[in-house]
């Protein structure tokens, strides 16, 4: 007799000398089957029609696929058999095609680039997906067929990331394979995805880093010898846009020359997909201006895809070099300042930050200085749900003023504690954060 397993059931059922498989009747048809040996798996039996054998599916391992993973597989197998499929049968000739001379996982790379990534995702998601394939991916099993690939390939290649010390790669890693394999069980290329019942390397927790008065001073300098980065860094700071909206800034985007000078991005710039507007401040045009008359020294050959971004920024093209030389120079100005305050220069350090952290660091600064919320998530491009559908697509120029202005609140702060007597700011509790505010 069937009774519904619970997940406690499931894990203290103990092995015995004979193999056992114990039904489970929330999901007719699924049984856990336990070996001798202790190890514990799921199938599906199941019958096209009455007078024909069973027939058993194995969905996989347990703990791989846990009880409610099993029970859902169960469920849609229990559905594709009511279709008049057989799920045993197409597993057989999906393995079968998978062996077929063109399906090697780097062919299907190509049409998954191809056919999925650059015909849905946004410029900078293409180019993460690229990234991740062309390191990762494609190195590790670009001559092996489809079919071979196991979850134990799987969790060897998430593993190998996480011995390197890159966790948060590793998820990413993770996310594009697994969506990668999905991809192609949509498309009955493989019976079953090998991520499945795989999780995440890592627990990822929600960063919180924001940059200190005196980190901000540090960066401030050391973005002063006038090259595109150093602008680009400028006005992310500036202005509290994501990183590859301003690294990928485009030449017609900028509006400059009309009573409300600004940028506007378009919505397959953005990662909610709406036009945005970001108000163009005293400084963070003068940063623009400075960036733009540097190109126009430095020009590009006419026929190169790059001679319209302003920064000639990429998302994976040298940021992370770029952002080492910053991080040295900013060390460099911590350390004169420890000597000039005699303090030993060698014990100072900078605990590490992200691009992405600046724009974290001008919202909380912007919340400090008396900033609204709302106003706050309009220059981030939150939505917020107070304006939505038709509405929210046209309105470009909601909470313009008030994101003018709460911009210029931050610029002033940061003029006035980067760009004064920089070596005559202390900052101490209650100190220049608080009197700029």
């Amino acid at each position: 007799m069937a009774f519904k397993l619970t997940i406690k059931q499931v894990e203290s059922l103990l092995p015995s000398p004979v193999r056992m498989e114990v039904p489970d009747a929330a999901a007719p048809g699924l049984h856990l089957v336990v070996q001798p040996s202790g190890i514990k798996s799921w199938a599906f039996r199941y019958r096209r029609r009455p007078d024909l054998k069973p027939r058993k599916f194995t969905i996989g391992r347990f703990p791989d696929y846990s009880l409610a993973e099993a029970r859902e597989e169960a469920m849609e197998l229990a559905r594709s058999v009511r279709r008049g499929t057989d799920p045993a049968e197409e597993r057989k000739q999906a393995k079968a095609r998978a062996l077929d001379k063109g399906d090697t996982v780097s062919a299907q790379l190509d049409e998954f680039l191809k056919n999925y990534v650059r015909k849905n995702g946004k410029p900078n998601t293409i180019a993460q997906y690229e990234q991740v394939i062309e390191a990762e991916i494609r190195p590790a099993w670009g001559d092996r067929k489809i079919g071979s690939i196991t979850r134990r390939d799987v969790i060897d290649l998430l593993d190998a990331l996480v011995d390197r010390g890159v966790t948060t790669h590793a998820n990413r890693v993770f996310s594009s394979t697994r969506k990668f394999f999905n991809w192609l069980v949509e498309k009955d290329r493989l019976p079953a995805s090998p991520c499945a019942g795989v999780k995440a390397p890592v627990k990822e927790k929600g960063r919180e880093r924001i940059l200190s008065g005196d980190e901000i001073r540090w960066l401030w300098l050391a973005t002063n010898e006038g090259d595109l980065f150093d602008y680009c860094v400028r006005i992310l700071l500036l202005s509290a846009q994501r990183r590859m909206e301003i690294g990928g800034l485009l030449e017609p985007e900028i509006h400059g020359d009309d009573e409300a000078p600004h940028i506007l991005l378009p919505p397959e710039r953005t990662k909610n997909g709406l036009e945005h507007m970001v108000p163009l401040t005293r400084t963070i045009a003068f940063e623009l201006k400075d960036a733009r008359d540097w190109a126009a020294e430095n020009p590009l050959d006419k026929s190169s895809p790059d001679r319209d971004l302003i920064f000639r920024l990429k998302p994976t093209s040298g940021w992370t070099k770029l952002k080492a030389r910053l991080d040295a120079r900013m060390l460099y100005y911590a350390k004169l300042e420890a000597e000039r305050d005699g303090r030993n220069p060698e014990a100072v350090t900078i605990p590490n930050w992200t691009i992405h952290d600046l724009r974290r660091t001008a919202a909380s600064r912007m919340a400090k200085l008396k900033v609204e919320p709302h106003i706050i998530e309009a220059l981030l491009n939150h939505i917020t749900g107070k304006v939505s559908g038709v509405a929210r697509v046209y309105n470009r120029y909601e909470y313009f003023d008030e994101k003018r202005d709460a911009l210029e609140r931050w610029e002033r702060f940061v003029v006035h504690h980067c760009e004064g007597p920089v070596f005559d700011v202390e900052e101490k509790d209650g100190g220049a954060d608080d009197r700029a505010a």
